[in-house]
Formats: structure tokens, C-alpha cells, sequence
């Protein structure tokens, strides 16, 4: 796992270049990705251990790229509500593309037996209910 953690990091950090972002932006977008439904600005700011200064400014550059939806709560004006948008969704997307490019190369690598034991292996795990559900569709 450190070796993939170790290779996979300049191709994440490339990414990040390329779509000017910065590491706190993905994390929202992987968070907003992963909740079922809106969120306020609070709930991400404590989810990410971020304060709440700086989840918005980190929100107000994803709404700017057009990656997330933001808007005022009916019942209280002073909080935001925010949604993933499709293009913010993309961008997760090449992020988990660019992972699972790094794990592609490694089994590329490896015989058949040894791809067939590491199978094995990570059956268990990939049976488990909170990994089926994240696993691509």
C-alpha cells in the first residue's frame, strides 16, 4: 500500500495542477460525492475538520469552477447548502481514474497465480457492505 501511495502521488498532485485545485477542494467534492443528499457548509466543515472560514472559500473556488451548487437555506438565509454538480463529479471521477490507473499497472505485473491469490485476498473486503456500496457501478 505505501508503494501504490508512494507512485500514485505525483499523478494526483499532476491532476491537481491541471485543474487548479488544491487538496482541501477534493476532499469537499469527494465528500459531497459521497452524501446522499445536501449539505450545509457546516456539516462539510465539520466532516473535514475544516473551519468554516475556510470550507467556504474553498467552496466559494469550487462554485466559481462550476463543480458544486451552493444556496441559501429557505428557513435560515445565513446558511449555505451545497450540492456536487456533474463537472464536479467528473473530477472525482479522474481522481479515482487516476488511482486505479497505478493499481491496473501493478496487476498488469504480476503472473496469474499471483493475481488470482491476490483475488483471494481481497475478497473478504470487497464483500463487506460500506466497500460493495462505494465500489463503481
Amino acid at each position: 500500500m505505501t508503494q501504490l501511495m508512494r507512485t500514485t502521488t505525483p499523478d494526483l498532485f499532476r491532476t491537481l495542477g491541471e485543474l487548479d485545485l488544491s487538496l482541501t477542494q477534493v476532499k469537499l467534492l469527494h465528500a459531497l460525492e459521497d452524501s446522499e443528499r445536501e449539505l450545509s457548509l457546516k456539516d462539510l466543515s465539520e466532516a473535514l475538520s475544516l473551519s468554516l472560514p475556510a470550507a467556504s472559500r474553498a467552496i466559494e473556488v469550487l462554485h466559481h469552477h462550476g463543480y458544486v451548487n451552493r444556496r441559501e437555506d429557505e428557513h435560515d438565509r445565513r446558511m449555505k447548502r451545497v450540492t456536487i454538480t456533474r463537472a464536479g463529479g467528473a473530477v472525482v471521477q479522474r481522481f479515482n481514474q487516476t488511482r486505479l490507473a497505478r493499481l491496473e499497472e501493478l496487476a498488469a505485473t504480476m503472473t496469474p497465480a499471483e493475481q488470482r491469490r491476490l483475488a483471494a485476498a481481497l475478497a473478504p473486503l470487497l464483500a463487506r457492505p460500506e466497500i460493495a456500496e462505494a465500489r463503481p457501478r
